[in-house]
């Protein structure tokens, strides 16, 4: 193990919560600030992929499903655009699997405000079936 990651270990082994968080939050705030846009891009990516599955670990379908209701609003709210950014090209068009979901989440969250989620269902959050836009 690099010399560095040991010290850090150790350093964050003694932090209270309350000091873990302001550290983490000043050094992430540090970090986006000197990446280019692409290894931002890149640093999202891998937080969603690996990060957040070990921050959701141990919490019940309940609690994550509360989570959702809770955080989507807010992660919805920074994308404005999103059902036009979500609309693929034609050069993308195998790619529009992807959009589905967040079109299903958006819709949910547009139309009633929350999502509805079902904390008794291990299958995941699912949107109402709505009628198509004229």
């Amino acid at each position: 193990m690099p010399l560095m990651d040991y010290l850090a270990k150790g350093v964050m082994q003694t932090l209270s919560k309350e000091d873990f968080r302001r550290i983490m939050n000043d050094t992430l705030d540090h970090m986006l600030r000197v990446m280019s846009r692409k290894e931002r891009m890149e640093f999202i990516d891998d937080m969603v992929n690996n990060a957040v599955s070990m921050m959701l670990s141990g919490l019940s379908t309940d609690e994550k499903a509360q989570l959702l209701r809770d955080m989507l609003p807010k992660v919805l709210s920074q994308f404005p655009d999103l059902p036009s950014q979500l609309t693929p090209s034609p050069s993308t068009q195998s790619s529009s699997t992807t959009a589905v979901p967040v079109a299903a989440a958006t819709s949910i969250v547009t139309d009633t405000g929350a999502p509805a989620l079902s904390g008794d269902d291990t299958s995941g959050p699912r949107a109402e079936p709505s009628a198509p836009h004229a």
